[in-house]
């Protein structure tokens, strides 16, 4: 198992005295308190090119949590085990686990609604026990800003899933809503853009991303798989995001990763992914503006 001390520059440099001196939670936070973690410095090893925006570490800090690997190419690996629960999740009661990046720094990273943006990768699920959480994320763009109503985080509104929202597959996952429309919980029903029942694992398939978030009907999106089209969404009145990020100048970064519904005996009712799940991701570019 790789040390994630080690995790860092692709030349094998050993990491900076002070950054991470720890392992587990300990480790995740203070990397996160120092901005300096091993999935942001996977960018000198041309795993990833975010531009400008700098990643964060947004996992439970376990040694397989995120790590970068060379098989010809270099990648990240993300792992999750039932009950990796980050501190804050565990603070807030919510039982899931997790192992993500984040491509944000306060309002650094975060993409204005109207602003056309790209997003590419390629990812492969590794072959092993069945997916069996009430709700799996992979990928996603995450809103900014929490409901002023009701003060709890909400659901991304548009995300890459695993085992959700009744599809055993992989589905793609959009949302557009006002205040009103967002349950107690935070729940917020989704439109599905894309289904796949029959999703590979143990192969890698790469995805493209076109992306404009408008509130008043005017968004975009298209997506290709392995180069093919499979969603465009191009005409007018497709609404993508949230009538609150969207008045409050807000708006959404990037985040992937696996994010799961747990086996946590906090929630009983979800306590159904016991499985190992690893996931991973090379090739992820994020460019602002449109293309030629």
């Amino acid at each position: 198992m790789l040390d994630r001390r080690s995790l860092l520059i692709g030349g094998g440099a050993a990491l900076a005295p002070g950054i991470l001196t720890g392992r587990g939670s300990d480790a995740s936070a203070q990397a996160i308190a120092t901005g300096l973690l091993p999935a942001q410095l996977a960018l000198r090893a041309g795993v990833l090119n975010l531009g400008p925006f700098p990643l964060r570490d947004a996992s439970c800090g376990k040694d397989y949590s995120i790590q970068t690997l060379f098989g010809g190419r270099r990648y990240l690996r993300m792992e999750v085990r039932s009950g990796d629960n980050a501190s804050w999740d565990k603070a807030g009661h919510r039982p899931v686990d997790r192992a993500e990046v984040v491509a944000r720094a306060g309002p650094i990273g975060v993409i204005a609604y109207g602003q056309e943006f790209w997003q590419e990768w390629s990812m492969l699920i590794e072959d092993g026990e069945p997916i069996t959480s009430n709700w799996c994320l992979l990928w996603q763009n995450h809103q900014l800003a929490e409901h002023p109503r009701i003060k709890v985080g909400v659901n991304p509104p548009f995300c890459f899933a695993l085992h959700t929202e009744g599809e055993p597959g992989l589905v793609v996952l959009t949302r557009h809503a006002a205040m009103a429309d967002v349950q107690p919980n935070g729940y917020i029903k989704p439109t599905k853009v894309y289904v796949d029942p029959a999703y590979p694992r143990g192969k890698w398939v790469k995805w493209r991303c076109r992306v404009r978030y408008g509130w008043q009907n005017d968004a975009l999106l298209q997506i290709w798989r392995d180069d093919v089209l499979v969603v465009d969404l191009t005409q007018p009145g497709f609404g993508l995001g949230y009538e609150w990020d969207s008045d409050g100048g807000h708006g959404a970064y990037a985040q992937f990763g696996i994010y799961r519904a747990t086996g946590l005996p906090t929630n009983p009712a979800e306590a159904v992914s016991e499985h190992r799940l690893a996931v991973h991701y090379r090739d992820y570019n994020l460019t602002v503006g449109p293309r030629n």
